[in-house]
């Protein structure tokens, strides 16, 4: 099964992308990421420490006012996951990042999913259902992971996925992982989309020396994702 994704948000790319240019393997260096990545974090920021508190973290970060709608630089939302952690904390910051993910992944079911998609993946076999989302996301792993490459795998209880590399994770040396915006974004899509019960950690990560970061699914609500050597962490194949 294909899944394909809003052509809006194709078509928000050509739009705001002006020139990109050649990486290694053909593949385009697309450095930008959708404005959710700013959006949901400045707004979870909002909620939990009030206007003023979002408005002194977007100055220091240097981000525009007012956000922009169409794709940003993902150096942008790299300097607010450094000021996030400055002000606040490894921590808070993995918090906050974590609420903003999950913000992302249901803007993206309820704007960038066909509604038939959403009714049809949950009724097929979890694993074709998974493999169908990964590789949906895949495609249109540039409008989250930016620069980042994206490499999946479906396994028999779930299944994994790689950024590499991630430049949010790069620019946050810290002494954990500190993905959790990509985690529950993928997690709030498989939840709805595949199984219910669903969960998605963080197994190995830039931040902390891995070359990678690595994701783990799990279906079944009784399995608890296992963390593997750093050294094997980034072999999907």
């Amino acid at each position: 099964m294909h899944v394909v994704m809003d052509s809006a948000s194709r078509a928000s790319r050509h739009g705001a992308v002006s020139a990109t240019s050649a990486a290694p393997g053909g593949r385009e260096d697309t450095s930008r990421v959708g404005p959710n990545t700013l959006i949901q974090t400045l707004a979870v920021v909002r909620d939990r420490r009030g206007p003023g508190w979002a408005q002194y973290v977007s100055s220091h970060a240097r981000l525009p006012d007012p956000l922009p709608r169409t794709m940003v630089d993902e150096r942008a939302f790299g300097a607010l996951v450094t000021q996030l952690v400055s002000e606040f904390g490894v921590d808070q910051a993995e918090e906050y990042l974590s609420e903003a993910g999950a913000r992302t992944g249901e803007y993206v079911l309820r704007n960038r999913i066909p509604r038939p998609v959403r009714a049809v993946l949950p009724r097929l076999p979890r694993s074709l259902a998974l493999r169908a989302l990964l590789r949906a996301v895949g495609a249109h792993s540039w409008t989250f992971a930016g620069s980042a490459g994206f490499e999946s795998r479906v396994r028999p209880e779930g299944g994994e996925f790689t950024l590499t590399p991630s430049f949010v994770c790069a620019t946050a040396a810290a002494d954990r992982p500190m993905g959790s915006y990509y985690a529950r974004a993928m997690e709030v899509l498989v939840r709805a989309l595949v199984a219910p019960h669903a969960r998605v950690a963080e197994q190995a990560c830039i931040a902390t020396g891995s070359p990678c970061c690595r994701f783990s699914i799990v279906l079944a609500p009784s399995r608890t994702p296992l963390v593997e050597p750093l050294e094997a962490s980034c072999a999907l194949s």
